[in-house]
């Protein structure tokens, strides 16, 4: 799993902070790392000749780019990791989009705030689109604080919706957890019946929905925990109510996660899990580390 991962690097301090995890994960994992950084032109349309072309006045013109990325690579192959470094030009996304293709890249890193005198990489732009268009997973770090704690993989959290997709999640969870010893929380989020919904008479008939909400979502958290505990796995379960990311969010904090792991896309008879409502709000406003996982839905239609 993540046997080479792709870490776009814009020059900045910022843009770093996603390193140190990319680091613990590369060396339990014996992962290589690619460093990428994009002097970004803001063209998404530039042919071969053109390119090639912007390449070469890179090389030449861009030698505190390359310096910066000398300076990078020798300080993590100081540690013992596996590092390669690229340059590229064109527009940003389109470019990381590229590049982890081309290198068949498992895990796309990033810190979802970064800045340079060329370019910003910040969440809603750059990560924004390549979250959109990827299919790699990605491990998404917001830090909110100036210094960025130690990395530890030791709490894994993944939220549940009850849905197969949800569930691809569960995978990369448990090969972590295996990977670094650590324990998966497993939460289900029940969401309230409001009674603008059903009309003012029908309190007895919600107070009913409401207990059979919350009972289907403790029987499903209780048999995938139990699967889980039969491979060896530490898991625990919990069922809240209320507003999914926010639930989600103060879990998170309250219980000392160290890793979010959730699926983009997942859905189910009473609540949908997609990029845009749930996992948008949790990648925006948490500080904890995220690794989105994007399943392969074909019958499914981005947004719908």
């Amino acid at each position: 799993m993540f046997k080479r991962i792709l870490v776009p690097l814009d020059g900045s301090e910022l843009a770093e902070r996603i390193l140190p995890y990319v680091s613990a994960l590369a060396k339990s994992l014996e992962s290589e790392l690619l460093l990428l950084t994009v002097s970004d032109t803001g063209e998404s349309q530039i042919d071969a000749q053109q390119k090639a072309h912007l390449e070469r006045l890179a090389q030449a013109t861009g030698a505190p780019l390359i310096e910066y990325q000398r300076k990078v690579v020798e300080r993590l192959q100081a540690t013992g990791l596996q590092v390669r470094s690229k340059v590229t030009v064109g527009e940003a996304a389109e470019q990381i989009l590229a590049v982890a293709a081309q290198e068949h890249a498992e895990l796309i890193a990033m810190s979802t705030h970064g800045r340079s005198g060329l370019r910003r990489l910040q969440y809603g732009s750059i990560t924004d689109k390549v979250l959109h268009a990827t299919t790699v997973p990605l491990l998404l770090f917001r830090a909110k604080e100036q210094q960025v704690p130690l990395p530890s993989f030791a709490k894994l959290l993944v939220p549940l919706d009850g849905s197969e997709l949800a569930e691809h999640a569960l995978s990369f969870a448990e090969e972590l957890a295996k990977c670094f010893r650590s324990s998966i929380s497993l939460l289900r989020v029940v969401p309230i019946p409001h009674p603008a919904y059903f009309g003012p008479e029908a309190g007895a008939y919600l107070m009913d929905l409401d207990d059979q909400l919350e009972q289907v979502a403790k029987d499903y958290l209780a048999r995938q925990s139990q699967a889980l505990r039969l491979r060896g796995l530490t898991t625990d379960a919990t069922t809240l109510r209320g507003m999914a990311a926010e639930r989600v969010m103060e879990f998170a904090s309250e219980n000392s996660i160290d890793l979010i792991v959730m699926c983009s896309h997942g859905r189910s008879g009473v609540a949908r899990w997609v990029y845009g409502s749930v996992a948008d709000k949790v990648l925006r406003e948490t500080g904890i580390p995220v690794l989105v996982i994007r399943p392969k839905a074909p019958n499914i239609r981005e947004g719908s």
